[in-house]
């Protein structure tokens, strides 16, 4: 994943799976995970993301993700856009 694929994928978490958003709705309305923290590794070689990992999410463990791939990136929206009861 690329700078621009990551600045992308954390304004898209921000406006939907967001710990500081309304809670409520993020959770209960729209039935979304909110996930408080999300950390990545940068490798400095290629200016590539290769590992993200959302810690603090509702009702769930932490989770990482590797990325290597745009079907990997896919996978991790995906994972996001689940509902909160089939996500685990």
């Amino acid at each position: 994943m690329n700078i621009k694929q990551l600045f992308d994928l954390l304004n898209y978490v921000k406006a939907n799976n967001s710990w500081g958003a309304d809670m409520y709705d993020i959770n209960c309305v729209r039935n979304r995970k909110s996930i408080k923290y999300i950390d990545f590794c940068f490798d400095s070689r290629d200016g590539t993301v290769w590992n993200l990992t959302c810690r603090s999410i509702t009702g769930e463990e932490d989770k990482s993700f590797i990325i290597k791939t745009e079907a990997d990136l896919n996978k991790f929206y995906e994972w996001l856009n689940e509902p909160l009861s089939k996500s685990k």
